[in-house]
């Protein structure tokens, strides 16, 4: 009985000293790669200060969730200026409210992986802010993506996402800033796939969006301003379907109110266009669609 009692009183005690699923990270004097490494499912890491390394999530890693210990942008991440920032190869991975700043890349999501990334301010890699790759999925939402070398937002070898919604086509949205890149606002390539809504995408150096080798998008209630390229660029066998979903966030076309240097929309190389033209526009014209690229769209 005194046995018995002894060890349920220490049980309450760890229970009380080390809350199950909350591990504190205060960098720089913790390792926030250390926490990752040691990390079970389920675990939260509450990260403060800046953590200045290049963090790897391995791919045996299933439900942990990166965010700051206090308020909503107050903890960084910085990769320096080489490697990858946030590596995410695990599954179920969360990072939310996050500065990602430096490194070659800022977040990839490689490997087969699968990620949401919410709320963070992904800025200033070398080459894209945020790479979903390798048979991946992201949900991407509320982030704020700027300043990078490249294109802010990458999909590409046959993986998916979903930029600017989550799980319910009806809604909430959770828009993107997606601005002041290198090159492309969002580019989809090498048969991949994104749903792509309520985003801002303006004043990226290249397109707004670009859908290319063999790859499909379904584009719709975005706002696409002021980019050096296309608002939207389909070619190489690749597909754009333009609003036109009833009752969902994907019933309207794309608007823009400050032109975008090249066309609104624009297709070739056998690209194939659907569904609503809407405001979206360029200094080149509305559309430039060329004649192997059937052509769906209605004002």
């Amino acid at each position: 009985m005194v046995l018995t009692l002894i060890v349920a009183l220490l049980s309450i005690f760890f229970a009380l000293a080390s809350p199950a699923g909350a591990v504190n990270v205060n960098c720089p004097a913790d390792s926030l790669q250390a926490a990752v490494n040691n990390a079970n499912p389920g675990d939260t890491l509450f990260v403060s200060g800046t953590c200045n390394e290049n963090v790897l999530v391995r791919n045996d890693k299933v439900r942990v969730f990166i965010q700051p210990s206090g308020a909503p942008l107050s903890a960084t991440i910085d990769g320096g200026g080489s490697g990858i920032t946030l590596d995410i190869r695990g599954k179920a991975i969360s990072v939310t409210n996050m500065i990602i700043t430096g490194g070659n890349q800022g977040i990839v999501v490689q490997r087969g992986s699968n990620a949401v990334i919410d709320g963070n301010i992904v800025q200033n890699a070398a080459n894209q802010g945020i790479t979903v790759t390798s048979l991946a999925f992201a949900v991407i939402t509320n982030n704020e993506v700027r300043n990078n070398g490249d294109d802010g937002i990458g999909i590409t070898e046959s993986s998916d996402a979903r930029i600017g919604w989550n799980n319910n086509a009806n809604g909430p949205a959770g828009p993107n800033d997606i601005h002041n890149n290198g090159n492309r606002g969002i580019v989809v390539s090498r048969s991949s796939t994104a749903r792509i809504t309520s985003n801002n995408i303006h004043n990226n150096t290249s397109d707004g969006i670009r859908v290319a080798r063999g790859s499909q998008i379904d584009a719709s209630t975005n706002t696409i301003n002021g980019n050096g390229g296309d608002g939207i660029f389909v070619t190489e066998n690749s597909a754009l379907t333009s609003g036109g979903d009833t009752n969902t966030l994907f019933v309207a076309g794309n608007s823009t109110t400050i032109n975008n240097t090249g066309n609104g929309i624009r297709c070739s190389a056998g690209g194939a266009v659907n569904g609503i033209i809407a405001t979206i526009n360029g200094t080149a014209g509305q559309t430039n669609i060329a004649g192997n690229c059937p052509n769906g769209l209605v004002p």
